[in-house]
């Protein structure tokens, strides 16, 4: 296939870097990917992949977190959200485990950090009895009375 790489961007466009940000709020997330990592402080953590649910229904932005080892809380949080507290009390994780699994985070933003740019990041992870905020949800229009179509019904 060819096609031309600058007929659709114009090299006058500006640029956000807020294009691919999400706005701080409670969002639905999978489990893309997962795997041991070891920091270069030398501590143990598993490497997430997240698909944070868009809530334009266009895909998911994708956020990497780290789950640290020395960081029991934070491992607890994140088996709660999934539905893995009983793997969480046995002590153990296998990174494949996590694989599909789908829950509910808090989202914020980090700003830039010397050459990395601003971008989102996990807050917390939240227990299923949390839902999605209004920041990626339909809200209904129930305040409002139903419409008389009596008078459209053509016969």
């Amino acid at each position: 296939m060819k096609f031309n790489p600058t007929a659709d961007t114009p090299s006058d466009k500006p640029k956000s870097d807020f294009a691919n940000i999400l706005p701080p709020g409670n969002y639905a997330f999978s489990i893309l990917d997962a795997s041991d990592y070891l920091c270069a402080s030398g501590k143990d953590a598993i490497k997430l992949k997240l698909g944070i649910d868009r809530p334009d229904n266009r895909g998911q932005q994708w956020v990497w977190h780290y789950a640290m080892a020395d960081r029991p809380d934070k491992i607890l949080a994140l088996c709660t959200s999934i539905g893995m507290e009983d793997v969480f009390n046995d002590g153990e994780i296998q990174p494949a485990d996590l694989i599909g699994r789908r829950g509910t985070c808090r989202l914020k933003i980090e700003q830039a950090k010397g050459q990395y740019p601003k971008k989102n990041a996990i807050a917390e992870f939240l227990p299923p009895s949390e839902s999605v905020n209004a920041v990626n949800a339909v809200t209904p229009q129930d305040d409002q009375p139903p419409a008389n179509n009596d008078e459209e019904i053509p016969f």
